[in-house]
């Protein structure tokens, strides 16, 4: 039976500007994905106030990103991590079976990396027994992203330490290249989805947002009806923040 395990753990990061996306980001985790892997959440302070059972991983304020990220997973003991952020939620029920399969594939060896959405120019190939998940071929042009993934968490960390001092896009930029000589064996998942926006996919195996806020404002012009009705149900009013 395909099944996640102790090996594997959640992490999401986080700040506490973001702390007013708090509720709707674990209040939808908790519907949709309460399948029992011990939660770490990365933030820049002790004293912040988690939800019961989350644990918290602290940062130091004055790190670049790379550098951030790194020092919560340094922390961790699990060899393999599922990554996001808190204002990539999900908004349905994503095929946990399905991303039970992805996860067996990277603790067998298969994947270092499988990315839950389809974006960017890539050249890929089909993955045998999956009509969900295409490989990467090292060739591609952008590989590494900063969406909710499984990672093998050495690897992950051998890329944040070539990169670790720059910014969040400049890590993505950056990575392209530290991957590719990496070899990197990734992949990405997709299935049943609409094109949202310029560069991604809607994917039905992980139904998420990405990214619900964009330069400190809401995405309501990707993702106004989905987005919209989150809003509304944990009551948050989009004017504080402002939306595009």
């Amino acid at each position: 039976m395909n099944k996640f395990n102790k090996n594997l753990c959640h992490v999401t990061f986080s700040h506490s500007d973001c702390s007013d996306v708090w509720p709707i980001y674990f209040g939808q985790m908790k519907k949709y994905f309460n399948v029992g892997l011990d939660h770490y959440i990365c933030t820049e302070s002790e004293s912040i106030t988690l939800p019961h059972g989350k644990k918290n991983l602290v940062y130091s304020d004055k790190d670049p990103y790379p550098a951030r990220l790194l020092t919560c997973l340094e922390k961790l003991e699990c060899e393999f991590i599922f990554f996001d952020h808190e204002d990539m939620f999900l908004y349905s029920m994503p095929d946990i079976n399905e991303l039970c399969r992805y996860y067996n594939l990277i603790e067998k060896g298969e994947f270092d990396h499988i990315r839950l959405i389809k974006g960017g120019k890539y050249k890929s190939f089909s993955v045998d027994g999956f009509d969900s998940l295409e490989g990467f071929r090292i060739n591609s042009k952008w590989i590494f992203s900063i969406q909710p993934s499984f990672w093998r968490v050495s690897i992950l960390k051998d890329i944040l330490r070539k990169n670790i001092d720059c910014n969040i896009w400049e890590l993505e930029e950056r990575s392209q290249k530290v991957v590719k000589k990496m070899n990197l064996k990734a992949a990405f998942s997709h299935k049943s989805g609409k094109r949202r926006g310029l560069y991604h996919f809607d994917n039905s195996v992980y139904p998420y947002i990405a990214t619900a806020i964009v330069k400190g404002k809401w995405n309501l012009s990707e993702y106004g009806i989905e987005l919209g009705d989150i809003l509304d149900f944990y009551d948050v009013d989009p004017t504080k923040r402002g939306w595009w």
